[in-house]
């Protein structure tokens, strides 16, 4: 698409990802505790302090921004990760290091099981298609009759 000033648009409909593949929903609460980890790390705690208090500051003095207010819970979600990094810097001094942070490696274990249970899932799903491709190729050449061993999930392709 052109624009009044000649400029081309960079952006191509059909080219941001597997066709027909569902997209994954943007968690914009975790976005906006990443940032802030990536931002704390190496603060020691006045640091850590200073920062939660710009972050408040500008919490306040966007609050009437439109655009600011529909971030999907990053700001509420950085503003709470900032006030958690200060209070574990209060008890345990010293710079922030997310790889220590408990709570930093409980999130990203379970990132890590829900991303092998989807992995699993996708797994069964291109099984049973498969499957599901081999019947039908052998129902099309009619050789598909009792001799063919039945797995689970058979029925609907033995009797179409």
């Amino acid at each position: 698409m052109n624009t009044s000033d000649g400029w081309r648009s960079r952006r191509f409909p059909g080219a941001r990802g597997r066709a027909g593949a569902p997209r994954t929903p943007i968690d914009y609460a975790k976005v906006g505790r990443s940032s802030v980890r990536r931002r704390a790390r190496g603060m020691t705690h006045s640091e850590a302090a200073a920062a939660l208090e710009e972050a408040e500051l500008h919490a306040h003095l966007d609050r009437r921004d439109e655009a600011a207010a529909d971030d999907g819970g990053r700001r509420e979600a950085e503003l709470t990760e900032w006030r958690r990094i200060v209070q574990l810097l209060a008890t345990a001094g010293g710079p922030y290091d997310p790889d220590a942070d408990v709570v930093v490696q409980e999130e990203l274990a379970e990132d890590q099981c829900r991303e092998e249970a989807e992995q699993q899932r996708r797994q069964e799903q291109q099984q049973v298609a498969d499957r599901a491709e081999e019947l039908a190729r052998l129902g099309g050449a009619g050789r598909l009759d009792a001799s063919v061993p039945s797995r689970a999930g058979d029925e609907a392709a033995r009797t179409s």
